[in-house]
């Protein structure tokens, strides 16, 4: 995975892979409680 390499969250690449999935919208909310 190359672009972790560079600092991309989990959070965008599962939004490229599926927008309106519930994945990446609770690893957002994850990621935004621990912020």
């Amino acid at each position: 995975m190359e672009l972790l390499r560079h600092g991309v969250p989990l959070t965008l690449l599962f939004d490229l892979i599926d927008p309106s999935g519930p994945r990446s919208a609770e690893l957002y909310g994850q990621e935004q409680a621990a912020a």
